[in-house]
């Protein structure tokens, strides 16, 4: 059966997952902020829409019903994280090293990302239609004026959930986001921790926990 990403049809499997998620006891949540990425997250949660003026607004409406089905069917989670950062961005684009015969492809993309931010999903409200779009690199001066209202939107709804305390950003692997990643985020959503998932056993990246 094929449906749209995000449909009634799927958030209806969804609710189905999350069902059994409950009952196994599973305390985590995760938020895809960008597309691409290497949990194999096709689209942005948050929509980005394009305005007249060339700024964007925002629509929070699928992270708002994934959420809700979170708390409903796994109680209150001990993390919700944020997925912001993957290796085709700043700090592990030239890093990673592939397995086996995947090692060239891998690199080879992304070789062909360098030079371009993070993607989002961006929303045709006439349309209807969706696409993705490279955002300028974190470390471009546009970056902060563009995703601070993301994550005070993020933040705000989180709240009114009763879960900004669990909210943390991620994810770092093996690979690190450089400095001035860590820095964005600390300055537009101060206080927030990072989750990682890697080999090396850290507490902390740079100067946050």
């Amino acid at each position: 059966m094929l449906f749209r990403s995000w449909s009634d049809e799927h958030f209806k499997l969804l609710e189905r997952s999350f069902k059994l998620l409950g009952q196994l006891g599973n305390r985590t949540c995760y938020i895809p902020l960008i597309c691409d990425t290497n949990q194999g997250n096709d689209e942005s949660m948050v929509r980005w829409i394009r305005q007249p003026d060339g700024s964007y607004k925002h629509d929070f409406t699928i992270m708002e019903r994934y959420l809700d089905l979170v708390v409903k069917y796994q109680g209150r989670p001990d993390v919700v994280c944020f997925y912001v950062w993957d290796t085709y961005l700043e700090g592990g684009q030239s890093n990673g090293r592939g397995i086996g015969g995947i090692a060239k492809p891998v690199m080879a993309d992304r070789k062909a990302h360098q030079g371009r931010g993070p993607i989002v999903s961006v929303l045709d409200e006439t349309s209807g239609k969706v696409e993705k779009h490279a955002l300028p690199m974190y470390r471009d001066a546009q970056s902060r004026a563009l995703w601070g209202p993301v994550m005070k939107g993020v933040r705000r709804r989180l709240k009114e959930r009763g879960l900004e305390e669990v909210m943390m950003l991620g994810i770092v692997t093996d690979q690190l986001p450089t400095r001035e990643i860590v820095g964005l985020f600390k300055a537009i959503c101060p206080g927030i921790p990072w989750v990682s998932q890697a080999h090396p056993n850290r507490t902390r990246l740079y100067d946050v926990p």
